[in-house]
């Protein structure tokens, strides 16, 4: 970048896990708009049929971990930027490129650029869209319960208190909550959603288990919080408890990410679409995104306008041969580039 012409910068976040800042500066302090992404994956995990760090390319398709979420838009706002420094546009306003870390685990990354005092007007997050402008997005919440029993020899099981088996029935009464939840609805998000997803518990086979824990994770809607969600579960466990008093069980939020959303009419938004059907040629409408992103930091935090918006299906996040449509790279570049032309020139 810095042979481009750009202004580039690390900043450490973490021990070897430095943010990325790239300026390209115009020639008044406003408008300022910023693209984000996120360099960090999650880890490969099994079933892979190409190495996931291979960068293997068939067709018009670059398989790896992280190709669709998110090194495609990363890529393809490095293009975007480099682009409009080597034709010396002229800007009148400024593009600010960020490409952080940590965004996977605890946002820590987006959260140290915001304390570090970098602003901007506008934001554009390259999650993956199928290159639709998302205006919206789910938060996210881990909760953590615990279950505790009463220790006991297996083949006197009467004498102790199964941890387990009393997490076995708030995990079916989850399953019954989720249900209940597809009764509040988002025109963009759809409905909020619960997901077990790890358990623990037990010492060993013949000894009734004294402890046992679940994590959960909660897709909240805008309008929700990790208070809502906990509240709810300690309701849900209120309610077991009053038909089995010998159930014991406490619920821990462990991580908490906001869902954020910006008006449809916003003038950015509008701006965003219009860019997209300048490249593309038509208006692919505009989306809500099911998982959180940093753009829920950007606008909560800090109140900057933000959209999500970049190449690749959320779908291919996170799964066995994850994989990008390079053409489609290409195209989010051009989106980019055409965007910081209506609000920058």
């Amino acid at each position: 970048m810095t042979q481009a012409g750009v202004e580039a910068r690390l900043e450490d976040v973490h021990p070897a896990r430095p943010n990325v800042y790239c300026v390209l500066r115009g020639s008044e302090d406003t408008p300022i708009l910023m693209l984000n992404g996120h360099t960090d994956v999650v880890p490969a995990g099994e079933g892979w049929t190409t190495d996931p760090f291979g960068g293997a390319i068939e067709s018009d398709r670059l398989y790896g971990r992280g190709a669709a979420d998110m090194k495609g838009g990363l890529a393809a706002m490095m293009v975007a930027m480099k682009s409009l420094a080597f034709a010396k546009v002229g800007l009148r306003g400024t593009l600010i490129f960020s490409a952080v870390v940590d965004e996977e685990q605890a946002e820590s990354g987006t959260r140290r650029m915001l304390e570090s005092g970098i602003k901007s007007d506008f934001a554009v997050v390259g999650e993956p869209t199928n290159l639709r402008v998302a205006s919206a997005s789910k938060g996210d919440v881990y909760y953590e319960i615990t279950t505790t029993g009463r220790s006991a020899h297996s083949s006197t099981p009467g004498l102790g208190t199964n941890a387990i088996s009393k997490m076995a029935d708030i995990i079916e009464a989850i399953n019954g909550l989720s249900k209940e939840l597809e009764a509040k609805k988002h025109e963009l998000l759809g409905f909020p959603t619960h997901s077990v997803g790890t358990i623990e518990g037990g010492t060993a086979t013949n000894v009734v288990p004294s402890i046992c824990r679940v994590t959960v994770d909660r897709r909240t809607l805008p309008g929700e919080s990790g208070a809502d969600g906990k509240a709810e579960l300690e309701s849900l466990i209120e309610r077991l408890r009053k038909k089995d008093p010998k159930l014991r069980a406490e619920v821990r939020t462990l991580m908490e990410a906001s869902p954020m959303e910006v008006p449809s009419d916003h003038p950015f938004v509008q701006t965003a679409r219009e860019a997209v059907r300048h490249v593309l040629g038509s208006d692919r409408g505009l989306v809500g995104l099911s998982g959180a992103t940093d753009a829920q930091l950007l606008y909560n935090l800090s109140k900057i306008p933000s959209v999500i918006l970049g190449p690749g299906e959320l779908s291919q996040a996170h799964q066995p041969d994850e994989n990008v449509s390079l053409s489609e790279v290409a195209e989010a570049a051009k989106i980019y580039t055409r965007l910081a032309l209506s609000l920058l020139l």
